[in-house]
């Protein structure tokens, strides 16, 4: 797994949330006196990286985001809130709206009382505006949606410029459509972005595309990861992409957010569960062939019993024949399990989908990628 793919992910969506607010305006900057890196530390750590981006207009908060990446499953989440929505505030002792916070404390004690509710470390904030989606839009000559949308995009690409993207993500009549619209368009936004990007990768070499971003945005992001985001931001995969609302299918309300709901939407952090958790002594597996080759199953339940602590127990088929990338997917309470079954072979990708009902520690999907595998070793 590539660890540095988090930063396409998460660089993308700062630059997509930038439009969520309608009639933003960029604040003043908060002052620091360097920019740590902390998420390209985290990084090279393979922690969980989560962040915040807040949207405001005329000093006041339209809409918080909160982001959660975790490299070793590559699964990102962004979850927005509504300046209605309340939260409780240890300042104030009491729930209070997110924007209610926003107007009566300063930038760093309501970003403090968001680390606080949630129980989360913020390794990045982040202001934006219309301004920078808009002209970042229109510098790559704007964005071809063309996947199915709710009956909006059917058969042709539907092109979009700067404004017209600002129109189509923020709309009045998208607000009252509630949260499954609001989660569609922008996470169809993201899909096109990518696919502009991997189209016209000469863009992401100019440098002056760069310090134009600095410039429209502010951030405690370094220039290092704006140039190393954009590089990657080609390379998004829309299966790891999860839109979220704390309160899906209603319109946007002054509900009170149940921060344990929010937490779950997170990814969970694997790297620290892996260091903790004791390895089990004997690691029984489950193995689908996720490719349609005849016998491939069989050929990796023989493979492993080159391992002493693996057992295949069951081979079958999986859901479909077209998976290019193995899965390794926790079953249980032993992420360690699934971890280390994955290091004896060194590729594929690490899921986790804990069951009561599993009767394995860990389901591994066989993909092309365990094909071409097989096929050299056994020579």
């Amino acid at each position: 797994m590539r660890i540095t793919n988090l930063l396409a992910l998460v660089i993308g969506g700062f630059l997509i949330l930038g439009a969520f607010a309608l009639y933003f305006f960029p604040e003043q900057p908060l002052e620091l006196e360097e920019k740590p890196e902390f998420v390209l530390r985290q990084l090279e750590e393979e922690q969980r990286v989560t962040g915040s981006i807040i949207h405001s207009a005329n000093g006041r908060l339209g809409h918080l985001y909160l982001l959660g990446y975790e490299p070793m499953t590559e699964k990102l989440s962004l979850i927005f809130l509504h300046h209605e929505n309340k939260i409780f505030s240890s300042v104030y002792a009491d729930d209070i709206s997110l924007g209610e916070l926003y107007n009566n404390l300063d930038r760093e004690t309501f970003l403090e009382e968001i680390a606080y509710f949630f129980e989360i470390e913020l390794h990045f904030w982040l202001y934006s505006s219309p301004e920078s989606l808009r002209r970042f839009t229109d510098t790559l000559g704007g964005v071809s949606l063309s996947d199915p949308l709710q009956g909006e995009i059917t058969g042709e690409d539907r092109w979009l410029d700067g404004e017209m993207l600002l129109e189509f993500l923020n709309s009045d009549e998208l607000l009252q459509l509630g949260t499954d619209a609001l989660r569609a368009r922008h996470k169809a936004f993201l899909i096109a972005l990518s696919q502009e990007l991997q189209e016209k990768s000469y863009l992401l070499e100019d440098d002056q595309l760069y310090s134009q971003l600095e410039q429209l945005v502010t951030s405690n992001l370094s220039a290092q990861e704006f140039r190393k985001a954009g590089k990657l931001l080609a390379n998004i995969r829309r299966n790891n992409l999860r839109v979220l609302h704390p309160f899906p299918g209603q319109p946007i309300a002054d509900e009170k957010v149940d921060v344990e709901i929010v937490r779950r939407m997170l990814p969970r952090p694997l790297r620290h569960e892996i260091e903790l958790a004791q390895p089990r002594e004997l690691i029984e597996v489950q193995v689908l062939n996720g490719v349609g080759e005849p016998g491939l199953a069989g050929r990796v339940r023989d493979y492993l019993r080159n391992y002493d602590f693996v057992d295949v127990v069951e081979t079958d088929n999986a859901d479909h024949t077209d998976y290019e990338t193995s899965l390794f997917i926790d079953r249980g309470d032993h992420p360690q399990s699934a971890y280390r079954l994955n290091e004896i072979f060194g590729f594929g990708e690490l899921q986790l989908d804990p069951s009561t009902r599993a009767l394995v520690d860990v389901t591994l999907v066989v993909g092309e990628d365990m094909l071409e595998y097989l096929d050299e070793v056994e020579e």
